[in-house]
């Protein structure tokens, strides 16, 4: 069902309402790294400018070096968070525009059942910035089981996985899930995945997220792919409680 749902959403991401929240999504991404690079290499430069006037350097070599790398480690220093953070960061871009991927995942392939209401652009943000919060406060909980990584190789690897999926899988389930809510007493019950089957499909969504180019188009993946997993949940569970399972 997990591995369905994505498939599905691959075969819609040439979908009109995909690329415009695509080149959108990249252009508010574009802007993001605009600021933090020329921020970094002065924040860098100016920090080594004031150790090269210290050390007395004069316009020598040495204060050449000492700019070059001040440039480098601003670069790095908030290049770090835009790579670690990318994920919340991605969410937090095309949030906007996730709703129009999910109506348009409605009108394709359920067309007979209500899409729910649209969240609107503050919530959709808010998503991206609480998996951010998020991550980091469950980061910081699980850093000390990363020392298990040399006991038992892999660990490491297992918890960045299942941190992720648990957090990305949350989020994503709740985008799709708020919708019908904020519908209200006239909205359409959907089936909610369990705890297993979101952690796994937030794991599958993290590895996407991991893959040069496709991790542009992973927000826009998860979003759609999400659709299907609840509404594959809900035509299952209705089925069975229909037969009397």
């Amino acid at each position: 069902m997990i591995i369905r749902s994505f498939l599905l959403a691959a075969g819609q991401l040439g979908d009109p309402a995909f690329r415009r929240a695509l080149l959108l999504s990249m252009g508010i991404m574009a802007v993001i790294l605009g600021v933090l690079v020329p921020a970094g290499i002065l924040g860098g430069v100016t920090l080594m400018e004031s150790v090269a006037v210290y050390l007395g350097t004069g316009d020598g070599w040495i204060t050449t070096l000492l700019v070059g790398l001040g440039a480098i480690l601003g670069i790095l220093l908030l290049g770090a968070p835009y790579v670690l953070f990318f994920v919340a960061l991605s969410t937090a871009a095309v949030g906007p525009f996730l709703d129009d991927v999910v109506d348009a995942v409605y009108a394709r392939h359920y067309p007979d059942r209500p899409s729910g209401k649209s969240l609107g652009w503050f919530r959709a943000i808010a998503m991206g910035v609480e998996i951010l919060l998020t991550g980091i406060a469950v980061l910081l909980v699980t850093l000390p089981l990363h020392l298990f990584n040399f006991v038992i190789p892999g660990v490491s690897l297992l918890i960045f996985f299942g941190v992720n999926g648990l957090v990305i899988g949350r989020e994503y389930r709740a985008l799709v899930i708020t919708r019908h809510e904020l519908s209200g007493e006239g909205g359409r019950r959907v089936a909610v995945p369990g705890f297993f089957a979101t952690v796994l499909w937030g794991a599958v969504l993290t590895g996407l997220f991991m893959i040069p180019v496709v991790n542009l188009l992973a927000p826009l993946w998860g979003a759609a792919a999400m659709v299907h997993l609840v509404e594959t949940k809900t035509l299952g569970e209705a089925s069975a409680a229909q037969t009397g399972l």
